[in-house]
């Protein structure tokens, strides 16, 4: 039943009856709808099966025709292709992902995207989880949601983790991303860098139960070399009579280090055999010559290793295996399909100005069948409406703004932290599917004032070391270089130095000492930064951006409460070239803004 019981007056209550005559008889193509698994199989927004057959293709590692190429994997006749990111390494952002997924759909295959950063790395899980459920990239990924399977994390953790770790984490994983408005299929990678077969086979069937949606893939990387095929068998059997849905996600004619040889060919056949999808590692590598890739240059047809093989001489290869389902082809059902009625769009939408920046929005569920609600503004620059927030179906209320900037901010320039003393206009959508979404009535709301004031901060404590004692473990340094008070955490040097006693590159600074919060509150610090920088607040490692390519704009949230001074750490080191360091802080009361020197205290 429609939750109509909340609409009030004799206009509401003719409208949705309008509103349902008319979402039941008008339009003749169904809504958007996603890939489903089905038992073991993966099955077609037309419900036909698709047997995965592919590639994985170097996006995360981009050289000049990096997008080209996948017009290229297209003539294999693969009908999908995992896409290769790493935030370290390109800052992989809505837009360059879009690109390629658009790039693979328009080849009529299907995308699988895919984030390497926890590759191995149990620690960095929660990262690739919450980068895919950022509100821009949600944008993204559900334009084409009909044609995504979204790979959450390559092969996170070692060989370590526990069935339970296992478990807990990807069911969080999965409830965020779901909570999200994502509700295409996740992929979920085995443990121990994709090796371990036992994470998928001992832990897919809870995980599948604790899915909402109950659309989960598990994806296998067999890299050990010399197996006995009876390791293979068995494990494709036993997925099978458990009806898991589970792929080979990568595999090649040689292990990691090039010594050894695996049994592709057996895996190919007994892959087509036990109806079981499989993606090669991979199509072209780069310049740097790899053992593994199925081409030289990335054009089709300039074969090297195996890729003749694997393409189009075997009878298990992808030229004779790889099917495309009439809708990969076609975008639409040769039959008609249930359409998804629209929801009825939610009503009587309030807001309130919590404090400062912080919104409360609350509104009226009239939908039985929403999946999520969207939270959007209105864009005055764009002339557009931007996804701000997703909330779990029957709920009516949430807050939005205050520091509302996510764990890992991937576009600042697009930032949607709401500044005081401004207006903005908001709706509410019931949202099903990409096209199958309602909105309510706009509504207008205008921030309060900053009402910022300073303490007696006086700076921090800045602490310069130079190449000779440069390591990544300050404790080792016999002792600075140059120690000096910093109003605040702000310096752009460009290519020169902090000083003519420590050079241009090969750097590091340390600054500490306490900072003191106004309000009482969650705060999220920011260090836009070339290179690396980490910060501690309270003793508590908030931002951790320290590993390779580590530059840019990292974040961390930590909540501080009002006129207690807590300590602060926070470090840097400059690499080669340019450098610069800033630290910025927002809450609920205020949009983001640099640290100032009267919130910090040497001592």
């Amino acid at each position: 039943m429609f939750k109509v019981r909340h609409w009030q007056s004799q206009n509401i209550v003719t409208l949705s009856v309008f509103l349902i005559v008319f979402y039941l008889f008008s339009c003749n193509t169904a809504s958007a709808l996603t890939f489903k698994t089905s038992g073991s199989k993966l099955i077609d927004p037309c419900g036909e099966e698709m047997v995965i057959r592919g590639v994985n293709a170097g996006i995360a590692f981009p050289n000049n025709n990096a997008v080209k190429n996948l017009d290229e994997i297209a003539r294999t006749g693969s009908n999908t292709v995992r896409l290769t990111y790493r935030w370290l390494i390109n800052r992989s952002n809505p837009f360059s992902i879009e690109k390629s997924i658009k790039r693979v759909i328009s080849n009529n295959m299907v995308a699988m995207p895919a984030l390497w950063d926890a590759t191995g790395d149990w620690s960095n899980f929660r990262f690739t989880v919450e980068f895919w459920a950022q509100p821009e990239m949600v944008s993204v990924l559900r334009k084409y949601e009909d044609m995504i399977l979204l790979n959450i994390a390559n092969e996170a953790g070692a060989g370590n983790i526990t069935n339970d770790e296992y478990r807990a984490e990807y069911t969080w994983a999965i409830k965020k991303l779901r909570s999200a408005g994502l509700h295409m299929p996740l992929v979920i990678d085995a443990a121990n860098w994709g090796r371990a077969e036992k994470y998928i086979l001992d832990n897919a069937s809870f995980l599948q139960q604790s899915d909402p949606d109950h659309n989960l893939i598990f994806s296998w990387h067999p890299w050990d070399s010399n197996q006995p095929r009876s390791r293979y068998d068995y494990a494709i059997k036993r997925a099978l009579k458990s009806d898991i849905p589970m792929i080979i996600g990568e595999f090649a004619n040689k292990d990691v280090t090039f010594s050894s040889d695996i049994d592709f060919q057996f895996l190919m056949a007994l892959s087509e055999k036990r109806n079981i999808g499989w993606l090669w590692w991979w199509w072209y590598a780069g310049k740097k010559p790899d053992g593994h890739a199925l081409t030289s240059d990335g054009q089709y047809g300039n074969w090297i290793n195996s890729g003749e093989e694997v393409v189009l001489t075997s009878p298990y290869g992808l030229n004779k295996t790889a099917k495309r389902t009439y809708y990969l082809n076609n975008r639409s059902c040769q039959k008609e399909i249930d359409k998804a009625a629209l929801p009825l769009p939610p009503t009587d939408i309030k807001t309130m100005v919590v404090e400062g920046t912080e919104i409360e929005v609350t509104w009226v569920d009239n939908s039985d069948d929403e999946k999520n609600f969207d939270i959007e503004v209105w864009n005055d620059k764009r002339k557009r409406w931007d996804l701000l927030k997703v909330v779990d179906p029957n709920v009516t209320s949430t807050r939005i703004g205050g520091a509302m900037s996510f764990p890992y901010n991937i576009n600042t320039k697009r930032d949607l932290s709401f500044k005081n003393n401004k207006a903005y206009q908001l709706r509410v959508a019931a949202y099903i599917s990409s096209d199958s979404k309602s909105y309510s009535d706009p509504i207008y709301v205008t921030t309060h004032q900053n009402v910022s004031k300073c303490s007696d901060g006086n700076g921090l404590k800045g602490e310069y070391y130079y190449a000779e004692h440069i390591s990544l473990n300050f404790e080792k340094y016999a002792g600075p270089n140059l120690v000096r008070n910093d109003k605040a955490v702000d310096f752009n040097w460009g290519s020169s130095s902090p000083s003519k006693t420590i050079p241009s590159d090969q750097f590091q600074v340390r600054w500490t000492g306490y900072v003191e919060p106004q309000f009482s509150s969650e705060y999220t610090f920011f260090t836009n930064s070339d290179d690396f920088a980490r910060v501690w607040v309270d003793n508590q490692l908030i931002i951790n951006n320290w590993k390779a390519m580590a530059r840019g704009w990292a974040t961390g949230k930590i909540s501080l409460v009002a006129g207690k001074k807590y300590p602060i750490r926070v470090e840097y080191r400059e690499w080669d070239r340019n450098a610069f360091i800033s630290l910025y802080w927002a809450s609920n009361q205020f949009y983001r803004e640099l640290v100032p020197e009267c919130r910090l205290f040497i001592k």
